[in-house]
């Protein structure tokens, strides 16, 4: 059906596909021809009255098709679909910039019961399904020291003052010798570390297909990075960054990801070293609900790579949502 309201981006149109809810860590879905995996959340094991929907949007002036989830209590297709008033008002909620909101703090878009009463028992049975999935196949984790040697200058509570007979000493020493004596106030040599160690919860929670077929998927990251300095065994206290929100990420075979922990070792290590999530946490300051690209993942290279097809897509949806922030409105890189 065509979306009621007209988004920035121009006309588009809607599916709304009910979505198996199971213990599968993937949920495989067919999008015009192109296999799409996702991982579905199984709030139906707390309460039967949890559903799953895919919200296939396909854009008129764009080759563009966007896939996320929705999360309901109760059927969408008999409490919404039939009833032009409440289609309106679904239609409303569920705007591009709601839906990128919404999946910026949850891997899906939560629709709310009619009854005020069940709303926050439906949120807390879909907490309980996500905490459920917080599991080693979806973990990414990167760990490194650095050690270098530094010369330091002593403090001035570390001077002990070698006294004037000594000092005399040292001066006759070094006249008749012409070699250098240590004194109380020369550089000493210590041993500086840096530990970073990081690790991020990745959950497949929608995709844009590009012209072609080209799928980039939308994953709900949840992230912390951790650093920690030492000198000389003393360690400083630790300092965390810890952030939430949703990307794009090209590349990643989502098969592999989930049931192969080579490969999702290999990922992590590549994707986490590049400081992508904690960069668009930065970057994104002002709290825009845009479309967070984080480029394309070339295993055989070991590296993140900009995708250009899939970069120019999300920053045309980007100018279009944010016209008059043109200038921060880029692949997100």
């Amino acid at each position: 059906m065509k979306k009621p309201n007209k988004e920035a981006y121009g006309e588009s149109t809607i599916q709304l596909v009910e979505v198996e809810m199971t213990d599968n860590p993937l949920t495989e879905i067919d999008v015009d021809g192109t296999k799409v995996l996702l991982h579905v959340l199984n709030a139906k094991k707390f309460d039967p009255n949890c559903h799953c929907y895919a919200l296939i949007e396909t854009l008129k002036l764009q080759y563009v098709t966007m896939v996320d989830l929705i999360y309901s209590y109760g059927k969408l297709d008999t409490d919404v679909l039939n009833d032009k008033s409440q289609l309106k008002a679904f239609f409303e909620s569920i705007t591009r910039y709601n839906i990128n909101c919404s999946t910026g703090r949850f891997p899906g878009i939560i629709h709310q019961p009619k009854d005020p009463t069940l709303a926050n028992y439906f949120k807390l049975t879909l907490f309980d399904a996500l905490q459920e999935a917080n599991n080693n196949n979806f973990l990414i984790k990167y760990g490194v020291e650095r050690k270098r040697k530094k010369k330091v200058k002593p403090s001035a509570d570390e001077i002990k003052d070698d006294g004037l007979l000594v000092e005399l000493m040292k001066t006759f020493y070094e006249s008749i010798t012409l070699s250098k004596v240590k004194r109380p106030t020369d550089s000493v040599e210590k041993t500086v570390s840096k530990t970073i160690k990081k690790k991020a919860l990745l959950l497949k929670c929608g995709t844009i297909i590009t012209a072609g077929g080209v799928e980039n998927g939308k994953y709900f990251a949840t992230f912390r990075t951790g650093y920690k300095r030492k000198e000389n065994d003393v360690e400083s206290i630790p300092s965390y960054l810890d952030g939430v929100y949703s990307l794009h990420i090209a590349g990643v075979d989502d098969e592999k990801f989930v049931s192969d922990p080579d490969y999702r070792k290999k990922f992590g290590e590549v994707f986490l070293q590049a400081d992508i999530l904690e960069t668009l946490f930065a970057a994104n300051g002002s709290q825009h609900p845009r479309f967070l690209y984080a480029g394309e993942y070339n295993e055989d290279d070991e590296r993140m790579e900009l995708g250009e097809d899939v970069g120019q897509a999300i920053k045309k949806l980007n100018d279009a949502m944010f016209p008059k922030n043109k200038e921060k409105s880029g692949e997100g890189r």
